[in-house]
């Protein structure tokens, strides 16, 4: 587990309500994908501290959220007491849930903590619905394989390295990098297709916050935002 999602959980929670690279690029471009669509049931997958939730419960009847962090768990079940919020980790399956149980799997930049996808997304189609929705951020394959140990785009690597998320606070963060075509295979053989992509469409109001990191957003992409749905087979 990540120090930054569980010693330092309260102070990421803060951090990102309102912080370019969660709140004004990965939450608008992801939601965009599903805003004009409504959902009985929703899984809120690697759901953080809730930060997705209030947006939705715009969109959703019944939420269920889950996270490794007991820390985030805690934090979303004192804000939304009337939510499902419990502790689990996703890259072992999803135990708890019962086969077609959800319309709608949401994942904001959570996966590529995971490694094993084709287990993940597995376990992601079988508690969907028939024709339900799979709609996930994730980091952006240009942008990692820049920071390759191996200088192998095609090699799955685990990388390791301190971020200023949360400003004075550096912390360590692993993850796994892989390339695009591992994680598309993965979703095809789990019996998904793709019918929404999108590279982000960054908020008018990073502007006023950073010109440097708005324009840099609107000429190299840092995460990928993908919308797929379960085969009705």
């Amino acid at each position: 587990m990540n120090e930054m999602y569980s010693k330092h959980a309260s102070k990421y929670a803060k951090v990102i309500e309102d912080n370019i690279f969660n709140a004004l690029y990965d939450r608008p471009s992801l939601m965009s994908l599903i805003e004009h669509e409504t959902f009985e049931s929703c899984l809120d997958l690697g759901c953080g501290p809730g930060a997705y939730i209030s947006e939705l419960k715009k969109n959703c009847q019944h939420i269920t959220a889950i996270d490794l962090s007991e820390e985030f768990v805690a934090i979303i079940s004192s804000k939304y007491p009337d939510i499902k919020a419990y502790v689990a980790d996703m890259g072992r399956g999803l135990e708890q849930e019962l086969d077609q149980t959800f319309d709608l799997v949401i994942s904001p930049l959570a996966i590529h903590y995971v490694e094993n996808f084709e287990k993940l997304f597995s376990e992601v189609n079988r508690v969907l619905k028939k024709g339900g929705v799979f709609a996930f951020s994730t980091h952006h394959p240009v942008v990692d394989v820049r920071d390759s140990i191996s200088g192998n785009y095609f090699e799955r690597e685990k990388l390791t390295q301190v971020w200023d998320t949360l400003g004075d606070v550096k912390t360590e963060v692993s993850y796994f990098r892989r390339p695009l075509s591992e994680m598309t295979s993965a979703l095809f053989s789990a019996g998904f297709v793709i019918d929404g992509l999108s590279e982000g469409v960054p908020s008018e109001k990073i502007k006023e916050i950073s010109d440097s990191h708005y324009q840099k957003l609107m000429s190299w992409p840092q995460f990928l935002f993908v919308r797929c749905k379960k085969l009705k087979l």
